[in-house]
């Protein structure tokens, strides 16, 4: 970070640096046309206790493992916190405040509060800040560095997201860690994870990856499909792992849909191979070698539950028919309308006629199932508001994409469509999460806050929130009802 003021024509600096040794040292550079000039002004040593997890503590979904002693005369050694991931000024006040974060997904409040010219051995203490859903009263830190814990996070990447279609404050979340969560949209909390899979995940030796998720309503239940070829059930209710169907594909399982009923589900793998399986004996009903040509990244039922519409990495969006006894598939028409892989897709449940599709060619189509022609509606992602606008508020708009803008090579990574199908979230490889009008086709409102492209979107069944995940272990949700 590069904090600098001008006096005159000379030009000075204080940057604040984050080592891998978990420290955070102040640079002075008095004038810019000297910089060999460079002077450390203060370095601080970000250290932490373990302890091991307290019982009577009704904190979920932290880290407990990793929490720290938060008392001054703790025996245990101190060691110093995993790398620095990143610093931010929060204040160049004197001393100055900075935000810490280090790489296990905890983030600090630091005092640089020694000024002087010599780098000292140590800084002095001062008060913690407990976790919000932490039980008991707050206590002395031991930290050094004028440093408050402020947070534990999720610390890996989280890779689905999946509102629930009839409650509109939860939605479940599934990380490279295996485990999947579920969260209010009340407090923003997890309600802690459900039962995982412990004889076949190794969870985070392997880094699984969770393609896709569909919850069941009537039966309340949730199944997902994984990057190591498993199908698996959790009963939302009990908050347990109902059963794995492991190897359901040679490779990766990357698209899923099952009926109402539950009675068979049908997934998509990376190979392009599409299944039908009964969902209480697992037995294979049906199968398509090669229904696409690349990877399955898209899959869902029409009303009638004997049609469906898949989507591939080969550009083509296919509707099928599932025979009278879901035991055969007949490839009904083909979709081309894209010149790069496909990336996203869904179909349009008030019409059943047309479904919306995005592409690493940067662009976003709406098509009319009944036509193989040109797509009804296109946007480019990179597109810009147009500045002169009649809406007031379009040049502020225009101005804020292009300052977030990272180039033109952005594309959409996954997309989610309100109930009433007149706004799309889009969440893209430039990290930024969009709000669309469908009717213009244009953007309107740009948010800015993951750090890594955008690995999956939702929008909570009343349309009021959308919520973003990506490879930054961040769960973000975002504000609709303004708009």
């Amino acid at each position: 970070s590069d904090v600098y003021k001008r006096q005159g024509s000379q030009r000075s600096s204080t940057l604040f640096v984050g080592g891998g040794d978990g420290t955070v040292t102040s640079m002075r550079l008095a004038d810019h046309t000297q910089p060999q000039n460079l002077t450390i002004t203060a370095r601080t040593t970000i250290t932490s206790t373990p302890v091991a997890k307290d019982p009577s503590s009704d904190m979920v979904g932290a880290r407990r493992t990793n929490r720290y002693s938060a008392h001054p005369d703790s025996t245990d050694e101190a060691a110093p916190v995993v790398g620095v991931g990143s610093v931010s000024i929060m204040s160049m006040g004197t001393p100055p405040q900075l935000l810490v974060s280090d790489m296990a997904g905890s983030v600090f409040a630091v005092q640089m509060v020694n000024s002087q010219p010599s780098v000292p051995e140590r800084f002095g203490a001062s008060s913690s800040l407990s976790h919000p859903n932490a039980s008991g009263p707050k206590s002395t830190s031991s930290l050094p560095g004028n440093v408050h814990r402020l947070s534990d996070a999720i610390t890996c990447p989280v890779d689905a997201i999946l509102p629930f279609t009839s409650d509109p404050v939860s939605f479940l979340t599934a990380s490279r860690d295996g485990v999947v969560r579920q969260w209010s949209l009340d407090n923003y909390l997890t309600s802690g994870p459900l039962g995982a899979d412990t004889t076949s995940l190794k969870s985070k030796a392997l880094g699984l990856t969770c393609h896709a998720m569909q919850i069941v309503d009537t039966l309340q239940i949730v199944l997902s499909a994984w990057s190591d070829g498993a199908v698996r059930c959790h009963d939302l209710t009990n908050r347990t792992l109902l059963w794995t169907h492991a190897q359901a594909h040679r490779v990766a399982v990357t698209a899923l849909v099952v009926c109402e009923s539950a009675k068979f589900y049908l997934t998509g793998g990376q190979d392009g191979e599409i299944k039908v399986w009964d969902t209480r004996t697992k037995e294979l009903k049906a199968q398509m070698m090669k229904a696409h040509g690349q990877e399955v990244v898209y899959m869902e039922l029409f009303e009638d539950e004997r049609h469906m519409l898949t989507a591939g990495r080969d550009r083509t969006v296919c509707t099928w028919e599932l025979g009278a006894n879901v035991n055969k598939l007949t490839r009904v028409t083909t979709h081309t309308t894209h010149v790069g892989p496909l990336t996203a897709c869904r179909l349009s449940r008030s019409t059943q006629q047309h479904f919306f599709s995005a592409s690493v060619d940067r662009q976003i189509h709406v098509c009319d199932l009944r036509y193989n022609k040109e797509p009804v509606k296109v946007a480019d992602y990179n597109r810009f508001p147009a500045l002169d606008s009649t809406s007031p508020h379009h040049g502020d708009l225009a101005s804020t994409c292009q300052s977030l803008s990272r180039g033109t090579e952005s594309h959409v990574t996954s997309f989610a469509v309100t109930p009433d199908e007149r706004h799309m979230v889009t969440g893209g490889s430039d990290s930024l999460v969009k709000l669309w009008d469908l009717d213009r086709m244009e953007p309107v409102a740009v948010g800015a806050c993951h750090s890594t492209p955008v690995s999956s979107v939702g929008i909570s069944c009343d349309a009021k929130q959308a919520i973003s995940c990506g490879a930054d272990h961040a769960v973000v949700v975002w504000n609709l009802y303004q708009h």
